[in-house]
């Protein structure tokens, strides 16, 4: 019978680590306004890693070596 329950409570255990790990991968999100003006603005949830939005006109420099 306490065998039985050992093995119970590692499974237990992997399963709340395994679970754990699971819910902390590296996969972030956050939310962005897009639309405006003439468009209607809609929130989309992009990945923590996707560029900030530049506002309009604004041009990105280009290095030329």
């Amino acid at each position: 019978m306490k065998k039985n329950k050992k093995s119970t409570l590692i499974i237990s255990i992997l399963l709340s680590i395994w679970v754990l790990q699971s819910c902390e991968s590296d996969e972030c999100t956050r939310i962005d306004t897009i639309g405006g003006s003439l468009l209607p603005e809609q929130q989309i949830e992009v990945p923590c890693d996707f560029p900030e939005p530049e506002p309009l006109g604004v041009t990105s420099t280009i290095n030329s070596n």
